[in-house]
């Protein structure tokens, strides 16, 4: 099976809540292709959604080493950044980079940012909350 298929079949398993098959897929692929970005992205989300994020920081940056401008693995890592090392200002800097509004000086860096609504995706999907 094509490794797009793989992939495809990982993602499926993960907005089905079924992430022991999802992240035994995406380690098959990663076992055979190390550098695949897909397969380490969707892995690093698995891991946020399992609160692993000491685990899902070195595949973020996996992927942003590979593609710098991945605005989820950016989105993501300030997650990280928020969430596990509470460090604000750093999280801060990666939202900045990839929500222009953020960057306004008109005070809305209350605003939540997008990655709020891309790592909470899947809850959000369900109707449940990960907190």
């Amino acid at each position: 099976m094509a490794k797009q298929n793989l992939l495809a079949k990982a993602e499926a398993h993960a907005n089905a809540g079924r992430v022991k098959e999802a992240k035994r897929i995406c380690h098959a692929i990663l076992n055979k292709t190390p550098e695949h970005i897909e397969a380490t992205f969707l892995l690093s989300g698995i891991m946020m959604l399992e609160k692993k994020f000491q685990e899902s920081e070195p595949l973020l940056r996996k992927v942003l080493a590979a593609q710098p401008n991945h605005v989820s693995a950016m989105n993501n890592l300030g997650v990280v950044y928020r969430e596990y090392y509470k460090d604000l200002k750093t999280a801060e800097s990666f939202f900045k980079k990839v929500n222009p509004i953020l960057n306004k000086p008109s005070g809305s860096a209350r605003i939540i940012p997008m990655c709020s609504v891309i790592f909470y995706w899947p809850a959000l999907v369900k109707g449940t909350s990960p907190r």
